[in-house]
C-alpha cells in the first residue's frame, strides 16, 4: 500500500469522526459566529483533502493549486483574531463579513448595470451609508485591541508575522499567486516536447508535479489546522491519532514540493545521498545547528555545482 493510499485511508476516517464535531445549535450561529467559521474552514481544509484523493484524474491538477493559498489564509485570519480579540471577535467577523458583502453588492450593481441593465439583483437602499458604517465599525474595533486604527483589517502579511507563520504564506502566495495573475514563468512550463519534436501547451503537461505539489501541502495546512485548533474544536484522541498518523507518513521521507524544479530548469537533481546523511546528522545531534553550519554548507555548496 502506497503513501497515498495510506494518507486517503487516514482522511477517510477522520471523516468519519469530523461528523461530531461538524454542527453547531442554530442560534449558535448568531452568539458564536467565530466557532461556526472555524469549523466551517476545517471542514473546507478536509474535504479539499479528500477531493484531490478521490479525483478519479489528475491531469487537471493545474486548477486545484490556487485552492491552497484560501485554507492558508483561513488559518491565518482564524489563528489571529482568536489571539488579538476576545468578547468582540464575534462582533469583527460580523462586520466584516457585511463589509465584504456590502462590497459585492456594489461590485455586482457596477458590472450588471451595463451587461443585462434590466435584470433584477440583491441591491440594499443607501448602500454607500451602510458601508460607511461598517467601515467606522471595523476601524473602531481595530483600535480597541490595540491594531492599526486608520485599517478596516489587518494585512494577510501583518497577521501571517504574527502567527509564525510568514515563511508558509510566502511560500504558499507565491505558488499560488503565479496561477491566477499573468506569469510567463507557468504559461511556459505548459510547455512540452520530445527530443526535437514541436513543443505542445497543455495545462496537462506536469500534472504529475501539480498533483504532488497539492496532496502534500494540502494535507500540510490541514495538520496546520489540527495543531492551532485542537482544543477549540474539542478533538479526542480517536481523530487526533488519524492526524498523527498522517503526519508521520507526509514527512517521513522529509521532502517538500518546490516552488521552482530542476526539471523546469533541465537540471539533474543532485543525489540523495548527502541529503539522507545531513538528515541522520541532524537526527543524532538535535542540539546542532546542521542546516546552518558553515562547515557543512561550503562543502553541500560544492556537491550542488
Amino acid at each position: 500500500m502506497n503513501d497515498n493510499t495510506l494518507i486517503k485511508n487516514h482522511l477517510l476516517i477522520i471523516q468519519k469522526h469530523f461528523k461530531n464535531y461538524n454542527s453547531v445549535p442554530s442560534l449558535d450561529l448568531k452568539t458564536n459566529v467565530y466557532q461556526s467559521v472555524l469549523i466551517a474552514s476545517f471542514a473546507k481544509a478536509l474535504e479539499f483533502n479528500l477531493f484531490l484523493y478521490k479525483n478519479r484524474s489528475a491531469k487537471n491538477s493545474f486548477f486545484h493549486s490556487p485552492f491552497l493559498r484560501g485554507l492558508c489564509e483561513d488559518l491565518i485570519t482564524l489563528k489571529f483574531i482568536g489571539k488579538n480579540f476576545s468578547y468582540d471577535k464575534e462582533q469583527l467577523i460580523e462586520s466584516y463579513m457585511f463589509y465584504l458583502l456590502l462590497h459585492s453588492m456594489l461590485a455586482q450593481k457596477s458590472f450588471l448595470d451595463k451587461a443585462v441593465p434590466f435584470q433584477q439583483f440583491p441591491l440594499f437602499k443607501d448602500l454607500d451609508t451602510l458601508i460607511e458604517t461598517r467601515e467606522a465599525e471595523l476601524k473602531n474595533l481595530m483600535k480597541n485591541n490595540g491594531l492599526n486604527k486608520e485599517r478596516l483589517f489587518p494585512s494577510v502579511e501583518h497577521m501571517a508575522i504574527d502567527a509564525q507563520l510568514k515563511h508558509l504564506y510566502d511560500f504558499l502566495y507565491h505558488a499560488t499567486s503565479r496561477m491566477v495573475h499573468f506569469s510567463p514563468n507557468i504559461l511556459l512550463r505548459m510547455g512540452w516536447y520530445k527530443k526535437d519534436g514541436p513543443t505542445v501547451f497543455s495545462t496537462h503537461n506536469f500534472h504529475k508535479y501539480y498533483d504532488q505539489f497539492n496532496k502534500f501541502y494540502a494535507a500540510y495546512l490541514l495538520l496546520e489546522f489540527c495543531d492551532s485548533f485542537k482544543k477549540q474544536m474539542k478533538f479526542k484522541e480517536d481523530i487526533l491519532k488519524e492526524f498523527k498518523q498522517i503526519k508521520k507518513i507526509l514527512l517521513a521521507d522529509a521532502f517538500y514540493p518546490e516552488l521552482v524544479t530542476f526539471k523546469e530548469l533541465n537540471m539533474k537533481r543532485p543525489s540523495n545521498l548527502f541529503i539522507n546523511f545531513l538528515t541522520e546528522l541532524a537526527k543524532q545531534n538535535p542540539d546542532r545547528d546542521v542546516a546552518n553550519d558553515p562547515e557543512i554548507k561550503r562543502v553541500f555548496g560544492k556537491l550542488n555545482m
